[in-house]
């Protein structure tokens, strides 16, 4: 019959009605089984005794038996100790039946039963040795043996006897016995007959229950069903064997087995690689032994797995564990990634690509900026000689052109390099003190002189409260109004240019400033506004257009702009003109002071005793010209070890270095001129370099460069660097970062321009506060290097505190502690560390001084 087609309800009643037809053949039974037992009772119990008996007789048949096969082989009738085995086997397991038999437990509480059945279990116990030895021995121990069987012979018989006295008495209690049980029988029966009414009621309304869970089990099983049927990710389920109970089309798909080549299979041959079988069941045992999880619920992990076809694959799995029937189940759900981990590795190998393309950028930009700049730093330099000698109108023509080309190439040079810095990451704000009017002066002065041909008018105006003294980068600021003012002079014929200056709005020390360049040319399209930012864009790209440009200007300011916070834009009419604007914070500073690298133009005090390292016979012709012009005497050196030798001769008043050079760089030379002990070892050192990014100007300083002038060189710049340093070195032998014993002003100890500085910034009270803090630093480390010993101090354990306290002064201008620090640290990272304690002394003067001004001009605590 087909029940599949029956209702529920009807499954239902057919249950129940099979339930209590078995309930009533239950109690019929167990009244028909209780007369039945009643009956039989006192034949079983015949039974028992007529088995008992035979048991006991049989003991000792057992015993003659195995005491003949002894005395055969005793008298040599016989060599078979197999026999000897037998029967010693049998006789032993006669005995074992009588001391572990339920039957005869009460028998062993009487003594003349026990002790005679000991007596042969103790027998029987010492011989087992032989008897299970090898043949010899147990031949040769036969006598033994024989001897033996004869002691316990009278136990034999008194084990019998005593047997069967026990058994018949008890056999008598245990009619008794059963005649009660019968009663007590009934009795339990009827009241079996009572619970079990009471349980076939509970059970029908548990029959109830479990039909409506059978049902939502069903139904949520048919739901598992679904999930599991149409889940992407494979579902695999394990007992804690490790056989597979549940797996589903999706692992069918990933792993290639079947639903059923898969079920009831070990996974680990199934699906984990062979070289990972001992972790598996290593972590397996680990688990069922401690319950200690590493990978259960874990979350998501990557790992191998093994396809049918014998390749590995990714998969991500997760797993953990449940309980099933009582046993331990593993769920795991796992995803093919090979997809993923290819998609990772290229993009890896993309990533891996960037940054090498990145790297050799980096290294492009340092190369361009000397292999490019230096050659037209030779060109400029010898035109800008070639202006001093005697020229003829027609000569002085040739000689502009020449010029104007020169730095039109040097502007092109310069917006490549910009745009690789940019997109480099390479490109950062420094910050100085410096005079916007001078800067936009200075800008419309050289447009000016440029502007012979479009003869247009250029005119500054200021709006709203003019701030002149700013703080900020000043190369930038000068890059984007170059660039703008020079775009406006280029599309402009017999016009008018004005730059207009507006402060918006100051908030404590920092004003929004906005420059508008006005053009009155030719204007740009609306559709063309956009474009005009864009990298190597030009409005006009035909071989017939009238102004030059490489289309990297605006976008190089736009740029500018916005690593400074800002913002640009546009507005322009087509036929009536421009206007480009940008907006920019900028610091506000009470008064005028230069940035420690700025140049100072000055009338010069006296000819000079320069030493020139340089590498490029060209930069050494160019800059010996424009500085023997001056009336300085010049010695040259081709490279930086050379640079070494002269300068360990000869004390020079200046030193100027090239970076990159050939057998010895500019920056490894430096480091050797100032831990020796050479005649210029405190001369001040000037950089003349393309490297001039503001990492690198910080690192030129840390190893004891004075200041630094770029290429390509320019003579008003060179002019104004040499003035400042034929100053500094008329104050009897004392040179900035030189280091002496004293120092002759206040002002080579304090910055005092500096200091007032940040006073209007950030206030009296605050700032006593910070030279109070400084003033201890500098205080502690001074004493620790004056009582230190030499010869059992680890100068590398001082550096550090130098360095900082160093830092320390030179940011609150405390420029001869400042000075005297970074010597000694330069000397204690060279070579020979040990000569920085020839410093110390100097130091320590300067301290004094130091101290003296700190407690004359500052109410520190």
């Amino acid at each position: 019959m087909n029940f599949s087609v029956l209702s529920p309800n009807i499954l239902r009643w057919i249950r129940l009605s099979a339930l209590i037809a078995t309930l009533f053949l239950c109690l019929a039974t167990i009244f028909s089984l209780g007369r039945e037992v009643v009956l039989k009772l006192d034949a079983l119990k015949v039974a028992n005794t007529d088995s008992a008996q035979w048991t006991f007789a049989q003991m000792e048949v057992d015993y003659f038996r195995y005491k003949s096969a002894l005395e055969a082989v005793e008298l040599k009738e016989s060599t078979n100790t197999d026999e000897i085995r037998r029967q010693f086997d049998i006789f032993y397991s006669r005995v074992a039946i009588l001391n572990d038999s339920p039957t005869y437990n009460e028998m062993l509480q009487d003594s003349y039963y026990q002790i005679p059945l000991g007596h042969i279990q103790n027998h029987l116990n010492k011989t087992t040795s032989l008897v299970d030895g090898n043949d010899q021995a147990l031949f040769d121990a036969v006598p033994e043996l024989s001897d033996g069987a004869d002691l316990i012979a009278k136990d034999v018989r008194n084990v019998a006897l005593r047997g069967l006295q026990l058994f018949i008495s008890q056999s008598d209690t245990q009619r008794t016995s059963v005649a009660t049980t019968l009663l007590r029988l009934a009795i339990l029966t009827a009241a079996m007959v009572g619970v079990l009414s009471l349980v076939a009621i509970l059970m029908f309304r548990m029959y109830r229950t479990s039909n409506q869970r059978g049902s939502e089990i069903r139904e949520t099983a048919t739901r598992m069903a679904s999930v599991l049927t149409s889940s992407l990710d494979a579902i695999i389920v394990i007992d804690q064997d490790g056989y597979v109970i549940e797996y589903n089309g999706a692992a069918s798909k990933i792993f290639g087995y079947s639903v059923e080549e898969a079920m009831g299979q070990q996974m680990e041959t199934l699906l984990i690689p062979p070289r990972y079988f001992n972790a598996h069941r290593a972590g397996m045992k680990r688990f069922i032994d401690t319950r200690h999880k590493r990978v259960l619920g874990a979350g998501r992990i990557e790992l191998e797995a093994l396809h049918k076809n014998g390749h590995t694959f990714p998969v991500e799995l997760s797993i953990d564990t449940a309980e099933q029937d009582g046993r331990l189940i593993f769920v795991s759900f796992l995803r093919d990634i090979t997809a993923e981990k290819a998609a990772q590795k290229e993009l890896v190998k993309a990533r891996d690509r960037a940054l090498a393309g990145e790297k050799a950028k980096a290294e492009f930009l340092a190369v361009m900026s000397h292999e490019m700049r230096t050659p037209l730093n030779g060109l400029l330099g010898t035109l800008s000689l070639l202006e001093d000698t005697g020229l003829s109108d027609k000569q002085k023509l040739f000689l502009d052109n020449m010029n104007e080309s020169g730095r039109t190439l040097l502007r092109h040079v310069n917006d490549v390099l910009d745009i690789s810095k940019f997109e480099a990451g390479q490109i950062t704000l420094e910050s100085e003190q410096f005079l916007l009017s001078e800067l936009i002066e200075s800008i419309i002065e050289s447009e000016a002189a440029h502007s012979t041909q479009t003869k247009n008018n250029f005119k500054v105006e200021w709006h709203g409260d003019k701030i002149n003294t700013v703080i900020g980068d000043q190369t930038k600021l000068r890059q984007i109004l170059s660039n703008l003012i020079s775009n406006a002079n280029k599309f402009t014929d017999d016009g008018q240019i004005t730059v207009h200056i507006k402060f918006e709005d100051q908030f404590s020390n920092i004003s929004l400033i906005e420059f508008r360049v006005v053009d009155t040319g030719i204007g740009i399209k609306h559709e063309d506004i956009d474009r005009i930012f864009k990298d190597f864009e030009t409005l006009d790209s035909t071989y017939g257009r009238q102004n030059d440009g490489t289309g990297l200007g605006l976008g190089i300011a736009r740029r500018v702009v916005q690593l400074m916070g800002g913002q640009m834009g546009v507005d322009s009419i087509p036929g009536q003109g421009s206007t480009f604007w940008f907006r920019v914070k900028l610091g506000v500073a009470a008064q005028e002071t230069h940035s420690p690298w700025e140049t100072i133009e000055a009338q010069p005090q006296r000819a000079l005793d320069i030493l020139m390292v340089e590498d490029n016979q060209i930069n050494r012709f160019v800059l010996r010209g424009m500085l023997e012009a001056e009336g300085h005497t010049i010695d040259e050196a081709e490279n930086g070890r050379l640079g070494v030798v002269m300068s360990e001769r000869k004390k020079y008043d200046l030193v100027l270095m090239d970076i990159s050079m050939p057998v010895m760089d500019g920056m490894e030379a430096t480091k050797t001129i100032r831990t020796g002990k050479g005649l210029s070892s405190k001369t001040p050192i000037v950089a003349v370099t393309a490297h001039a990014l503001p990492e690198e100007l910080e690192q030129f300083r840390t190893i004891g460069i004075t200041d630094c002038l770029r290429k390509p060189l320019d003579k008003k710049r060179l002019h104004a660097l040499i003035t400042k340093f034929s100053q500094t070195t008329d104050k009897a032998g004392t040179h900035k970062n030189g280091g002496t014993d004293t120092l002759d002003t206040e002002s080579d100890i304090l910055d005092f321009e500096r200091i007032d500085m940040m006073k209007d910034q950030l206030g009296e009270e605050n700032l006593n506060s910070l030279l109070g803090r400084v003033y201890q630093e500098m205080q502690s480390v001074v004493h620790t290097l004056k009582a230190a010993d030499p010869n059992s101090t680890d100068v590398g354990e001082l550096i550090p505190d130098i360095h900082k306290v160093a830092g320390s002064a030179a940011a609150l201008g405390i420029t001869g502690i400042h000075r005297q620090l970074n010597l000694l640290e330069i000397a204690g990272k060279g070579d020979n560390p040990e000569t920085m304690w020839d410093g110390v002394e100097n130091l320590y003067v300067v301290w004094t001084q130091c101290a003296q001004l700190f407690s004359e001009r500052f109410d520190i605590k």
